[in-house]
Parts: C-alpha cells; sequence; structure tokens
C-alpha cells in the first residue's frame, strides 16, 4: 500500500510540474474555440454562450479538473466581436485562475470566403500550496533540494490569431503567450513558452440531415507537439464521434475519445470519455453546454450569409 501510494505521488508531482509549464487542451474543442484561437470570437451572429468541465486522469487520488465558461457577442454590420472567457485548473495543490478578453475583425474577401483576425488579453493567476511535497523529498526522507521562490504567481497574458473559413472549410493559425509570462514557482525556471495552434477542418453533407465534421488541430508547445484528430457525424441533431489524440515526446497525452450528444433548438451539448494508453492514469470525462440562437433566427446581413463550419 506504501509501495503504491509513493507511486501515485511521485506520478502527481510529475503532472504538477507538468501542468504549469504546459496548457491543459480538452476534447471538447467545439465549447472551447476561444482556447485555441481569438480569431474565432463573434462569428456566429448575435451572441453565444458555453459552459463545460472537464475530470482528467481519474485514477489519481485527486484528478485534474478544469472549469470553463465563455460569452461572446457580434456587432453585426460593423465587422466585428468581442468575447469574454474564464477557466480554472486544480490539480492538488496547484490552482490556476485565467481570464481573457477578446476581440476580433471579421471580413468577407470573396462572396464565398470569410476572413477573421483576433487578439486576446489575459490575467493569469496560480497558486500553489506552501506545503508541497518535492519528488526528491519522498525518496530522501522528507529532504528537497527543491526551492520554492513563490507560490503566488499573476502574468499578463497575449495571444492573437487569424482564421480563413467558407461553409464547407475552415483554416486557422494562432499564436499564445506572446509575451511569454512568467509563472514559475521555482528557482531558474523557465517562462511559459509560445504556444502555436494550427486548425483545419470541413463539413461534408451526406443527406438533407446528416453532416460528417472532419478536423485536425496542431498545438506545439516546446518541447511537446499534441495533434488531435476528430470526426463527428450529426443526424438530425444527434451528434457522435470518435477522436485520436497523439502527444510527443510525453505519453501522458495518448488517447482515443469517444463524445456524442444532441442539438435541440438553442441547445446543444455533448460528452466526451477519453481512454489513455497510460493505465496509471485512468481515463478522463468532459462535458460541453452551448446557447446560441438557431441560424435562421439570426439576422443575415452582408458577411453573415457564410457561416462557419467549426460550430454546430
Amino acid at each position: 500500500m506504501l509501495k503504491k501510494l509513493t507511486i501515485v505521488s511521485l506520478l502527481a508531482y510529475g503532472l504538477l510540474v507538468q501542468l504549469y509549464a504546459q496548457d491543459q487542451l480538452n476534447t471538447l474543442t467545439a465549447y472551447n474555440q476561444m482556447l485555441y484561437n481569438p480569431a474565432q470570437v463573434g462569428i456566429t451572429p448575435q451572441y453565444r454562450f458555453t459552459v463545460g468541465h472537464r475530470s482528467q486522469w481519474l485514477l489519481l487520488g485527486t484528478p485534474l479538473q478544469s472549469h470553463y465558461a465563455a460569452f461572446d457577442y457580434s456587432f453585426g454590420t460593423v465587422g466585428s466581436g468581442i468575447g469574454l472567457r474564464v477557466q480554472n485548473d486544480y490539480l492538488g495543490q496547484l490552482n490556476q485562475v485565467k481570464a481573457e478578453l477578446l476581440y476580433g475583425f471579421h471580413w468577407q474577401l470573396t462572396r464565398r470566403v470569410m476572413a477573421s483576425a483576433g487578439l486576446q488579453a489575459g490575467y493569469w493567476q496560480r497558486n500553489l500550496s506552501k506545503n508541497l511535497i518535492f519528488e526528491d523529498a519522498i525518496i530522501n526522507g522528507g529532504i528537497s533540494q527543491e526551492i520554492l521562490a513563490r507560490s503566488n504567481t499573476k502574468q499578463l497574458d497575449l495571444a492573437a490569431g487569424g482564421l480563413i473559413y467558407t461553409e464547407n472549410f475552415w483554416l486557422g493559425l494562432a499564436l499564445h503567450h506572446l509575451n511569454n509570462p512568467n509563472l514559475a514557482f521555482l528557482q531558474d525556471a523557465e517562462p511559459v513558452r509560445i504556444r502555436t495552434a494550427f486548425n483545419v477542418g470541413g463539413l461534408i453533407s451526406l443527406h438533407q440531415q446528416a453532416k460528417l465534421k472532419l478536423s485536425a488541430m496542431v498545438n506545439y508547445q516546446a518541447p511537446y507537439l499534441q495533434v488531435l484528430l476528430d470526426t463527428e457525424l450529426n443526424i438530425a441533431g444527434v451528434m457522435a464521434g470518435v477522436g485520436y489524440r497523439n502527444a510527443m515526446p510525453s505519453a501522458l497525452g495518448h488517447s482515443v475519445f469517444l463524445h456524442g450528444g444532441f442539438q435541440k433548438d438553442s441547445w446543444a451539448m455533448q460528452l466526451a470519455y477519453d481512454w489513455h494508453f497510460e493505465r496509471a492514469l485512468g481515463g478522463s470525462i468532459e462535458i460541453g453546454l452551448a446557447y446560441a440562437l438557431p441560424y435562421n433566427d439570426r439576422p443575415r446581413k452582408s458577411y453573415y450569409d457564410i457561416r462557419c463550419p467549426i460550430y454546430y
């Protein structure tokens, strides 16, 4: 029992280090799009509200918990939109909160092609318990060589992105942490590195009430590269999908996931479950909920005739 507790403690510490060195990414990306690209703010006409929860590495005594919520609003014929996103992540003795304000600009390039650019400014805070037990302390009977420079960090975080889309295709690129915020707790630790996020996808109409969405997302934040591939079938508002996530060089992010849900009038909801290749961690479960007026009830002026297929 003591040996098992020690192994889990060591694993939790490794995850703790990874958490404050790398961004935490989710599975239901359609419900947290502004996390990946600020250019996606205000694309849907009028307004939209999304919330979600994710529990990751369920076999740990205290799984990584994430809560997120976002709201964006379109200024219509002005050709811009504004958004707000908040997220809280906590794992054991680490807690972080991030609040972001986003602004997007939209242009119609041709009759069937839209472009969008977005900027994001965020306030990022992390707190770490002073009672944290380090890996070498567990091994060496309570003696650790690690020194906490601080247990509370607060930083400004900046991001920018661009997006091109039609009603059946999208292509986006974003750069996060442009100012390299320093949120490290340990002495001589590096600041948060820039994360490059690339996403591409398409929507295939199979029938009047059946559509297939294919998407790929690549996130690079040195030295980690994460690739997420996803397929989703929507038949008369019932959604089901399967995907694969590959994270290199770490094996902590390798997983296969299933997700499904429904779309009804102004509401959409999905549930996802990840099977991680690292079985000692357990799986991950996530739920997302969105509210937005149906397209048929929204004002359609100028460029709003082009609907981005990322969204339901």
